[in-house]
């Protein structure tokens, strides 16, 4: 998948239509000792700038060894790409560890697009406190108009969802952009 991102930002970039790419990292790859020496060298051998990848860690994996997910984040964020905590606030953590984690982005479980008894307010919180930290915020799981509106008026900075758009190969989203 790495490679297949990878190669993709490169036709993209030769095209003159950059876009990045974000690429999910499994529990097992982040275990890997040579997973920085993986990225750097997939990110060489397309010959691409490395802000153009994205990698995504969920929140949980972060937590299950917090030291070792600093460290390998901190590694990672030195070869430039960039780095999104996956599935925030559906997991179990300590957000004194957000402060340690290199992450530019905190992409919202789908579980805060459904009200409950807090309505939005939880939901403003959490963008609040991804903005003080200086990390954009990306809710998951948009499917409403309705929802748009509430992370619009909550100062949510982008969004993901049915709402916007289904999955899609490379070539459509090249001619939906």
């Amino acid at each position: 998948v790495l490679d297949a991102a990878c190669k993709q930002i490169s036709l993209w970039l030769g095209q003159g239509q950059p876009m990045r790419i974000a690429v999910n990292l499994s529990s097992q790859q982040l275990q890997q000792p040579n997973l920085v020496r993986q990225i750097r060298d997939a990110l060489e051998r397309h010959d691409i700038p490395p802000q153009w990848l994205e990698l995504e860690v969920t929140e949980s994996q972060a937590m299950q060894n917090p030291q070792h997910a600093c460290r390998l984040l901190s590694e990672l964020a030195g070869l430039g790409v960039s780095l999104a905590l996956d599935d925030f606030g559906t997991g179990h953590s300590s957000l004194a560890y957000l402060q340690h984690l290199p992450v530019q982005r905190l992409k919202l479980g789908k579980d805060f697009m459904h009200e409950g008894r807090l309505g939005n307010k939880l939901l403003g919180a959490i963008i609040q406190l991804g903005h003080a930290l200086d990390m954009q915020v990306i809710a998951e799981g948009v499917e409403t108009p309705a929802q748009i509106d509430m992370l619009a008026r909550s100062g949510c900075d982008r969004f993901q969802g049915y709402s916007f758009s289904r999955p899609m190969p490379a070539e459509e989203l090249q001619r939906f952009v």
